[in-house]
């Protein structure tokens, strides 16, 4: 865990968890900065983080977008659904069932990702050990609009938010900056997932 992350955890009262959480089986560190090097695209490393998402498609969704944009590493925070992954306590038919609309949604963009599952955020962002700048894309009134984006100068954690509520004020109390799309009809937001396509190619783009 870098210090300023955890000088922001203590802040807050928090410490690095103790004890093992489910995680996905080794893929190696760097995925996505290896695959980003490659593409000529820059070398920050770019994660997400998916909180309390209901909808299943949505995230299959997702991994298959941050795939296409060299994210390394996809935290899977509270209810989000996710495929199966190593010490998984669910069961079998649940673990079966789900792997099936990820593999029929996301293409088999779920194998190319580091996958990580926290049951809140505190515990994800306590394991981070590199200046990590975190982002919310949330509307609020402190928000950059996009396309304009705060100063980035380390790596980023893109923190994204649930369907219908976004993030709540405590979990932005945790982040460094926020960002939002401009809407221009009459809805006030976009699918979660092309949201997160829009906030990855902003951020690939700086």
């Amino acid at each position: 865990m870098s210090s300023e992350l955890g000088g922001k955890l203590r802040q807050r009262g928090l410490t690095e968890p103790a004890g093992e959480f489910e995680t996905a089986p080794s893929r190696g560190d760097g995925v996505g900065e290896r695959r980003a090097e490659m593409a000529g695209l820059p070398k920050a490393r770019i994660s997400l983080a998916l909180w309390n998402l209901r909808s299943i498609h949505n995230v299959a969704s997702i991994l298959r977008t941050a795939d296409g944009f060299a994210v390394d590493t996809v935290y899977f925070i509270g209810t989000t659904p996710h495929p199966t992954l190593k010490r998984d306590s669910r069961l079998s038919h649940v673990r079966t069932k789900m792997d099936r609309v990820f593999a029929k949604t996301s293409l088999g963009a779920e194998k190319s990702l580091n996958l990580l599952r926290y049951d809140c955020l505190e515990e994800a962002l306590a394991t981070i050990d590199k200046p990590t700048q975190i982002i919310a894309l949330e509307q609020s009134p402190d928000s950059h609009v996009l396309p304009d984006l705060p100063k980035l100068k380390d790596d980023v954690l893109l923190i994204i938010g649930e369907e219908r509520h976004g993030l709540p004020p405590e979990i932005l109390k945790l982040c460094d900056s926020s960002i939002e799309i401009k809407m221009q009809g009459i809805k006030e937001s976009l699918n979660v997932s092309v949201a997160t396509g829009i906030a990855l190619y902003s951020i690939s783009q700086s």
